[in-house]
């Protein structure tokens, strides 16, 4: 939404009100931020997750290290390497199931399947 003021703000000068209404003009300035938001978001996983097959190692703001000091890590790095992917991707780096989906070419239920099977060995781990 920020952007999209921003971009309003900065590109008024381009508004024809022989074209279009000004409400018009900044709805289409808002859709077209907002596709191109929801288009890119598959690609920015792909970019914040390349390299992070072992992202229990990276530094981690705040939350992460408030996870780490109840002892959950060392319990991640046990998991299978299917598993510790998912979780990561999802609690560490924040991706939704749909992205992970689509980044790994696997079907959501798969992936919802899977983490689940990878919290149920954490939970038996922790207890």
């Amino acid at each position: 939404m920020h952007d999209s003021f921003v971009n309003i703000w900065t590109k008024i000068t381009s508004y024809n009100p022989d074209k279009s209404s000004f409400y018009t003009w900044m709805h289409t300035i808002a859709k077209n931020k907002a596709i191109d938001f929801t288009r890119g978001s598959v690609h920015k996983m792909k970019i914040r997750t390349l390299g992070n097959e072992d992202c229990i190692d990276k530094d981690f703001n705040s939350t992460e290290q408030k996870i780490n000091k109840i002892g959950l890590n060392k319990f991640v790095t046990k998991l299978p390497k299917d598993h510790k992917e998912l979780v990561c991707l999802v609690y560490y780096s924040g991706h939704t199931i749909k992205e992970i989906s689509v980044n790994l070419k696997m079907p959501e239920g798969t992936v919802k399947t899977r983490l689940r099977n990878a919290i149920n060995t954490l939970r038996k781990e922790f207890e």
